[in-house]
């Protein structure tokens, strides 16, 4: 049992409750000018310019970002998008995943292209089943990008150089280092964006506002425990009324409904991942019955309990 002075970090929990596998991507080095089609997608990407810059433009979106040496990104709806340099011709796309296919070494980094000037780019793929990223994706913008001046990517700078060594230096244990590090990137780079102000209405929303927060991490350290409205107002240091509506405003819904939705997927994952019977993964969750539970699971997930298991 956890002590009252034990916390929860909400974020952690929720990225450990979903990942499912962490896959490295290879390394990619690429003489301008280039220009490549990336095909859509069903999981999370994270990316860095390790050397040089490139335009990274999503299907159906008119902006266009650069990606400088040093910069971040993270990729989260799924659509296909193009990468290129500026002296790329648009005419000129070249599929990627054939490309990928094709010119990966046996050292894993793909290299294509003879100029001179060099684009060097690494980056990685969460991989989250359905329900999971859905819940991710409701709360993080299609594209985040963290650019190297920033203060918040400081961080991120050193962790990039680590990934960058090892993809190039390959000794015995690289591929758990490397997907180690791809994980300190992910949440370094959700924690720098929530820094830098630019988050969504949504759950990780919630957790760049102070008081909901200190509400959100309380709740997450005991979600079985009786948890109301008035104890989550309590817990951000805010009066009920007051804390109803910014809760409403930065998550998206109300207090509750937040408490019951997360208890459910906290209740799935125990299905999904152990043979404990229902009604004791229930219980510990803060539901007072079985049926209640049976309930709430059909109408948040539209299947019966059972159907979790794996």
């Amino acid at each position: 049992m956890r002590s009252s002075q034990s916390k929860i970090d909400p974020l952690s929990e929720v990225l450990t409750t979903f990942t499912l596998q962490r896959v490295v991507s290879a390394r990619f080095e690429a003489a301008e000018p280039f220009a490549l089609r990336m095909p859509a997608y069903d999981h999370v990407k994270i990316g860095a310019a390790i050397d040089g810059a490139f335009d990274l433009q999503i299907v159906g979106s008119s902006e266009v970002v650069r990606i400088e040496q040093g910069d971040c990104y993270l990729l989260t709806d799924g659509r296909a998008y193009r990468t290129s340099s500026v002296s790329a011709d648009p005419l000129d796309d070249i599929d990627a995943a054939g490309l990928f296919a094709a010119n990966k070494g046996a050292d894993g980094v793909v290299r294509w292209g003879s100029g001179l000037a060099m684009t060097i780019v690494i980056g990685a793929r969460f991989v989250f089943d359905t329900i999971g990223l859905e819940w991710l994706r409701s709360s993080v913008p299609n594209l985040i990008h963290i650019a190297a001046h920033m203060p918040a990517a400081a961080p991120i700078r050193a962790t990039l150089a680590l990934l960058a060594a090892e993809a190039v230096d390959a000794g015995p244990g690289q591929g758990l280092i490397s997907e180690r590090l791809s994980d300190v990137l992910l949440v370094q780079a959700l924690r720098a964006h929530l820094q830098s102000g630019g988050t969504t209405v949504g759950w990780l929303s919630g957790l760049s506002d102070p008081r909901i927060a200190r509400a959100l991490e309380n709740f997450h350290s005991t979600p079985g425990e009786a948890w109301s409205v008035d104890r989550l107002a309590k817990a951000g240091g805010m009066s009920r009324s007051a804390f109803s509506e910014r809760f409403l405003a930065r998550v998206g819904m109300t207090p509750m409904a937040y408490v019951s939705a997360w208890r459910m997927q906290r209740v799935r994952h125990a299905l999904a991942t152990s043979d404990r019977a229902f009604a004791d993964i229930a219980a510990q969750n803060g539901f007072l019955s079985r049926t209640a539970a049976s309930r709430a699971f059909r109408r948040q997930f539209g299947t019966a309990p059972r159907d979790a298991r794996r």
